[in-house]
């Protein structure tokens, strides 16, 4: 609602298990961003 143009830098990250059927087996997925910094962004765009 703010029009803000933000930029959002982050990391993800797969982690895999067992082997079935010639596959790996995904076991889990994780992703980090900056939530303050994407805040930040948009108050210093408002003027807040």
């Amino acid at each position: 609602p703010t029009g803000a143009e933000v930029f959002i830098l982050g990391a993800s990250h797969a982690e895999f298990g067992a082997v079935i059927g010639g596959q790996p087996k995904l076991r889990r997925e994780w992703t980090l961003f900056d939530e303050t910094a994407v805040w930040k962004q948009i108050l210093l765009k408002t003027g807040g």
